[in-house]
């Protein structure tokens, strides 16, 4: 039984704040019921709509999102607060009393802050939508791209990975700039602009955690491509189901991926499935596939100047907006095939924003200051390597499952001294104990854990710092764009206080539909009121 609704809220640790670039979505795996999930809630319909408690703002979307600095700049990006953010700050710090969850969100929400709020008729239907949230993937990936220019963005592991037991130094591990990354991605998006792939083609990505991933899917964005983000560990069978269903212009695989698919190429192109390319291990590849594959380092080199300058105007791209289709990712298939979820440009950026929700309660009584920094991302083939690599590196902040934190805490091996600032976790449910656990073995840490699903883009709910080492088992209230209800699942009526239901949920991050499924969702959302 969660207790994620409750009306008060307490102010207790301050958290620097990570903002996630990129996550592959096997790397978080999250429940695949469209808005529906067990909990209890206080009697009534809608709970804690903030469209009547939060200062709402009518005007239009910006027409762009805030500019940034250009390349080689060290500075970051201070998203400095108000005075009202301020003044209200400094007079809860003297009361040091508890405040409700709809005096925190007006707060956190008013004009101009770095969450406030606008509504917006999205299809017919009125929408709070977070105001500052940037248009595209595409314009939030080449600013960040191009303001951390000569930063460390990835640490990857190398094709061909140590075993479980093995070295992890720096020559088993790639290291990326975010410059690196950039041009690395603007080749690639040269090609596939010219093979015809732009607004409105999907192009399919499929492999595990490494720079090749993250150069795929910002490459598909450049162009204002759908990202088709397949899950890479799924049987053979049901990845050909997947793209079958989706019949993307392109598949960009990793090598592994490569050797599974590369024999069923006619199969693919008899259903639709375009051009197959990999990105790495190329030498390792067996002749079967290298005789149905293209290698990318073939095809991606010498793009003309003009073409790369292009791609970075955004010329041709004019018909990109926030309603465009951005990605498909696919649900866990636990009840069945996994479902195809796609989902706008607003729909899947909106996490970026309900992210920060849970986080910027805690600093509201803290500090006056907020810093979006540019971060290195590390990644891990396995869990035993996510061990390894905390214990050799000193990152921060770690945004994992609940297992893989689990697991790091029980690394023997893992200095006492080494903490993190931030402990990020969500894709399961987490023990009761855990976030105990991680608050005794770095008690500095800022804990924040959401609750979401493929078919919300991650985000309906968090909870972080006092409130949740407060209420362990709780998922926290919704995030301020989001509504839920709770129902009888037969009459669709609400339930009463201490019942347990069905969860209804609306709001902007709300996936467009299952994509060649279009009758699994219908009567879905066609009432106003749901």
């Amino acid at each position: 039984m969660h207790e994620g609704l409750d009306t008060t809220r307490t102010a207790s640790v301050r958290v620097s704040l990570l903002v996630p670039m990129l996550m592959p979505p096997h790397a978080t795996p999250r429940p695949a019921r469209f808005g529906y999930g067990l909990g209890v809630v206080p009697s009534g319909a809608w709970h804690f709509d903030r469209s009547k408690s939060h200062e709402s703002s009518h005007n239009p979307p910006s027409e762009s999102w805030p500019p940034l600095n250009p390349p080689n700049s060290q500075s970051l990006v201070h998203l400095s607060t108000s005075p009202r953010l301020a003044s209200a700050s400094e007079h809860l710090s003297e009361l040091r009393v508890p405040y409700t969850i709809q005096e925190c969100d007006r707060i956190l929400t008013a004009r101009g802050q770095v969450l406030e709020m606008q509504e917006v008729t999205i299809h017919g239907q009125r929408q709070r939508v977070w105001k500052n949230l940037p248009p595209t993937f595409r314009d939030f990936l080449l600013k960040q791209l191009l303001l951390y220019w000569d930063r460390t963005f990835l640490s990857s592991p190398l094709p061909v990975p140590p075993s479980d037991a093995g070295d992890t130094t720096d020559d088993l591990r790639e290291q990326v700039t975010y410059g690196d990354v950039l041009r690395r991605s603007l080749e690639l998006a040269a090609w596939l602009r010219g093979r015809g792939v732009g607004v409105g083609s999907r192009v399919a990505i499929g492999g595990g955690n490494s720079t090749g991933w993250v150069v795929s899917f910002i490459a598909a964005h450049l162009v204002g491509a759908i990202a088709v983000c397949l899950n890479a560990w799924l049987p053979r069978d049901v990845l050909v189901q997947c793209l079958a269903k989706t019949r993307p212009d392109v598949v960009l695989l990793d090598q592994e991926r490569t050797e599974v698919l590369a024999p069923l190429r006619a199969e693919l192109s008899a259903q639709g499935v375009g051009e197959v390319v990999c990105w790495d291990q190329w030498g390792l590849l067996s002749d079967v596939a290298k005789r149905h594959v293209i290698d990318v380092r073939a095809v991606t080199q010498g793009a003309g100047r003009e073409t790369l300058e292009d791609i970075l105007q955004g010329r041709g791209l004019e018909d990109l907006s926030p309603e465009s289709d951005a990605v498909i990712f696919f649900s866990s298939g636990t009840s069945g095939p996994p479902k195809a979820v796609l989902s706008t440009q607003r729909m899947a950026l909106t996490n970026l924003y309900s992210g920060l929700v849970g986080v910027l309660s805690r600093f509201i009584e803290q500090s006056h200051n907020i810093a979006l920094t540019g971060n290195a991302h590390a990644r891990a083939h396995s869990r035993a390597h996510a061990r390894a690599h905390a214990h050799a590196r000193a990152h921060a902040h770690t945004r994992r499952v609940p297992a893989v934190v689990a697991s790091i805490l029980q690394n023997p091996s893992l200095p006492k001294d080494r903490g993190f600032e931030t402990v990020f976790y969500g894709g399961a449910p987490p023990s009761k104990q855990l976030a105990g656990e991680v608050k005794a073995r770095w008690p500095k840490a800022g804990i924040v854990q959401g609750y979401g699903l493929s078919e919300t883009n991650a985000y309906v709910c968090s909870t972080a710092g006092g409130d949740y080492l407060a209420k362990p088992e709780s998922t926290g209230p919704p995030v301020p764009v989001c509504d839920i209800r709770i129902v009888d699942p037969t009459t669709r009526r609400p339930v009463s206080d201490g019942q347990t239901g069905l969860l209804l949920v609306r709001g902007p991050q709300v996936m467009k539909c299952y994509y060649g499924d279009p009758g699994e969702v219908s009567g879905l959302g066609s009432d106003s009121d749901t």
